[in-house]
């Protein structure tokens, strides 16, 4: 992966603006954006059906053990060094694991604005 890298990080499947295909499209946005200023973003959105289809057949108090699984091997790695969260990140179950492990590893973390 080339470096320095980032992660957009924001609502999905819970909170944001209320759908998943309207999440998804706000981080699409976010992620194009960033990689225009010249940026080089890891883009996790080729993953989330996997991820998607997954949880459906986890159980339930495993939800987060795949979140420690896929994205907390990535952030352990120490490839992401950096991860932008867009407006709204806080209504995000995921979104706020993944801004409680940046603080934990110690990866610099970056409000984006609107």
């Amino acid at each position: 992966m080339p470096q320095p890298a980032e992660m957009v990080c924001g609502p999905l499947t819970s909170g944001g603006l209320g759908s998943l295909t309207k999440n998804t499209k706000a981080l699409r946005k976010y992620i194009k954006k960033l990689a225009s200023e010249g940026r080089i973003v890891f883009d996790q959105l080729p993953f989330e059906p996997h991820l998607h289809r997954i949880a459906k057949s986890a159980r339930r108090e495993d939800e987060n053990r795949l979140l420690e699984k896929f994205y907390g091997s990535i952030f352990k790695s120490g490839k992401v060094k950096k991860l932008d969260f867009i407006p709204g990140w806080q209504s995000s179950a995921g979104a706020t694991w993944e801004r409680k492990m940046a603080k934990k590893l110690k990866i610099k973390t970056e409000d984006i604005k609107p």
